[in-house]
């Protein structure tokens, strides 16, 4: 939610949302330390948008990438090193 407001300067609002916002969304995606950021292209046997990751959830993994390598130095305090 941070990179999509101060990276990609969107309006970043959480909330619940229905299945039906999901369906007509142009992208979906799951972020999370695990799967880092993940797009969504199918619910519920849907499509979403094109059916494949979009432009957003594109540059949102390469800036997670970036940050967790530790190539983005304005986020450096969100990477603990290890010796």
């Amino acid at each position: 939610m941070t990179l999509a407001k101060e990276e990609l300067g969107m309006e970043v609002v959480e909330r619940s949302i229905s299945r039906n916002e999901l369906y007509s969304a142009e992208e979906v995606f799951f972020s999370g330390t695990a799967m880092e950021v993940t797009s969504v292209v199918e619910v519920d046997r849907r499509t979403i948008g094109a059916g494949k990751q979009g432009e957003i959830c594109k540059k949102l993994k390469r800036l997670f990438f970036e940050i967790t390598v530790g190539k983005n130095p304005k986020y450096a305090d969100y990477c603990t090193p290890v010796y």
